[in-house]
């Protein structure tokens, strides 16, 4: 439930740095302000100015710091709100802290401050969530994606979009209420257009990749037999020696996970045991991991040793995985190959294939691009929220079967049925249509300055 009280809580990362943020919230801020802060400016202090002074415990000064008052509904919760800028380090932080509370503020809850921001009609949820989503960003894209979300723009598409649903139920239930005036062929005529163009519009803004993409980077598995290079070529893609290197076979037996950023995306690289029969109870189950991330993965790299002939395997390997998002890679590009590139490409008709060489680096600007290229993103995401997008496909499933039933002609009454929860998991996203539990376990996940 809200409290009407006031809260506090730590802005600002802990550990040692510059400037510490302590936050205030609530009808007694500006009290809490006059009683630790100290200054020489005049009072009352101006809403939105910066003033310079001391922090006090009683009559001691604690700290030299900064404090501003920002008075609602202009300000971060639509309450007053009270901020301090102390120095920064653990103690300064938590001795501020202390002395607010002792003032007479509680301690913040998790989420807590945006919680009130979306309670008090500043925010909507989505709106909310975009928050935690742009402080936990991976990359420039998730970062991007985060911003357009607190800037309001899948909000708008779902205002937008309740809209027709609503024009589309307010025509059925006054051709329901007034069937001598409406004809349900009229109804009908109206609705089928509205609905489609909804259709339409959902479908487009549903992009489950691309969501998955932004929230936990593009998946990369590099696989193929042991010796072909997989862990060179992870080391060349990282700059880093990650991956132990050595002309044994079956030196890497688990997952080796390593990461890098390209064109803002975040690309999260896995280097396999090689795919192999073996007696070896621990290579066996690097295999049968490989196996399993091999099926998960956005991209598949099959790695394969340009000194050696293309093992039958590989082949069927490939023609498994002839798909645009997967890629053959010949290794030791520098030495003479026995296996031509051409040759590939004419049992294939979609894998990307490549050649690299660790000694001259050749390929690697290519291999880099591939990837880019597969981690590609719209300019626009509307959902990137696995909650969003599970409401939204509701929504959309919904939508599908109004349309289908006003194709049908069949009664009002059940179309009817299907707009109003369509209505219902769009108000899901932005908070309309949840319950208080939902609305504190999202909360719950959030820092308790935030």
């Amino acid at each position: 439930m809200y409290q009407n009280d006031t809260i506090t809580g730590i802005a600002t990362a802990t550990g040692i740095g510059g400037i510490a943020i302590i936050r205030v919230s609530g009808k007694n801020a500006e009290n809490i302000m006059n009683k630790v802060f100290s200054t020489k400016a005049q009072k009352p202090f101006k809403s939105h100015k910066m003033y310079y002074g001391f922090l006090m415990d009683d009559n001691t000064r604690v700290d030299e710091c900064m404090a501003v008052i920002m008075r609602a509904p202009k300000s971060y919760t639509c309450e007053d709100v009270f901020e301090l800028h102390t120095h920064g380090g653990h103690e300064a932080a938590h001795q501020a802290l202390r002395i607010c509370i002792e003032a007479g503020a509680r301690l913040a809850e998790p989420g807590e401050f945006t919680k009130r921001a979306f309670l008090n009609g500043r925010i909507d949820l989505s709106q909310s969530e975009a928050v935690m989503a742009m402080i936990s960003a991976n990359g420039e894209s998730a970062l991007k994606a985060a911003s357009q979300q607190l800037e309001g723009m899948q909000s708008k598409l779902i205002q937008d979009s309740k809209q027709i649903l609503i024009k589309a139920l307010s025509g059925i239930e006054a051709a329901i209420d007034y069937p001598e005036e409406i004809e349900d062929t009229e109804a009908f005529g109206n609705l089928i257009p509205d609905l489609e163009e909804l259709k339409a519009s959902m479908e487009d803004a549903i992009d489950e990749r691309s969501a998955r993409i932004v929230r936990d980077g593009l998946q990369v598995v590099l696989c193929g037999n042991p010796n072909a290079g997989k862990s060179t070529l992870f080391n060349m893609l990282l700059s880093s020696d990650r991956a132990i290197v050595t002309d044994i076979p079956g030196t890497t037996r688990d997952l080796i996970h390593g990461s890098i950023t390209l064109n803002g995306i975040l690309i999260n690289l896995i280097d396999t045991a090689g795919i192999r029969e073996t007696d070896d109870p621990i290579e066996k189950i690097g295999v049968e991991r490989a196996k399993k991330v091999i099926e998960n993965a956005d991209v598949v790299m099959l790695v394969v040793d340009g000194c050696q002939p293309l093992h039958k395997d590989d082949l069927n390997f490939i023609l498994s995985k002839d798909d645009k998002n997967n890629a053959v890679i010949i290794t030791k590009g520098d030495l003479p190959s026995l296996i031509s590139p051409e040759d590939i490409k004419a049992k294939t008709k979609n894998i990307t294939v490549l050649q690299t060489s660790s000694i001259n680096q050749s390929g690697l600007k290519e291999l880099k691009e591939f990837l880019a290229e597969k981690a590609l993103l719209p300019k626009t995401l509307f959902f990137t929220h696995t909650r969003h997008l599970d409401a939204a496909k509701a929504a959309l499933s919904h939508i599908e079967k109004a349309l289908e039933g006003a194709e049908m002609n069949i009664p009002l009454e059940l179309i009817s049925v299907d707009l109003k929860e369509a209505l219902h998991y769009l108000g899901e996203i932005t908070g309309e249509s949840v319950n208080e539990e939902l609305i504190d376990s999202i909360f719950a996940n959030f820092c308790v300055g935030k």
